[in-house]
């Protein structure tokens, strides 16, 4: 899970560099102007963002659908504070 978080930011890096000047470029003058490897890359890396995101998301919630790791066995009250006393 942890190298999948990094791989997913280390696509977002360079989705970033490379499609915010292409996506300023065509807006400026047109899609034309745009290479056709810059946009290949571009829905490369987005695919690549929204597959990572997709397996992430599907992890956390059969995470939560596990026995003992629900939100509701979740008790704040019953948490001691620093000094050892019940909050």
């Amino acid at each position: 899970m942890k190298e999948l978080l990094l791989f997913r930011t280390f696509v977002l890096f360079p989705f970033i560099g490379i499609a915010g000047p292409d996506v300023a470029d065509a807006l400026r003058t047109s899609f034309a102007s745009v290479p056709n490897e810059h946009i290949i890359v571009d829905t490369t890396l987005a695919l690549c963002l929204i597959i990572c995101s997709a397996g992430i998301w599907v992890y956390e919630t059969m995470e939560l659908k596990t026995p003992g790791k629900n939100k509701q066995d979740y008790n704040p009250q019953s948490m001691s504070t620093l000094a050892g006393h019940e909050a």
